[in-house]
């Protein structure tokens, strides 16, 4: 649904990328994909008692502020520049062999 995925049905089927891994923004595909609601409060329908005079949720807001912000200077094509390492660490897992 977001664009970065195509499933091909059928015996050879399976998913493949539809866009160039140097198009794809890891800390993008992170706020997509994942919910940022991390306590109540982050939330539109969330209530907490305490709420005016919690502390809590500024710290957490800028903590995961800074997550993302961090996510946001990588690329999967960075994170998949060791394809070899990785080829060989999946042939050797367990989970390959069963």
């Amino acid at each position: 649904k977001l664009g970065y995925v195509e499933s091909t049905r059928g015996r050879s089927g399976g998913l493949r990328l539809i866009r160039d891994p140097k198009d794809i923004n890891i800390g993008k595909v992170v706020r997509e994909m994942e919910p940022m609601d991390i306590v109540e409060c982050f939330g539109s329908n969330g209530h907490c008692v305490i709420e005016p005079g919690c502390r809590l949720k500024g710290v957490l807001g800028r903590a995961l502020r800074a997550f993302i912000r961090e996510l946001e200077q990588h690329t999967l094509e960075e994170l998949l520049d060791n394809r070899d390492e990785l080829a060989l660490l999946f042939a050797a897992s367990p989970l390959q062999r069963s």
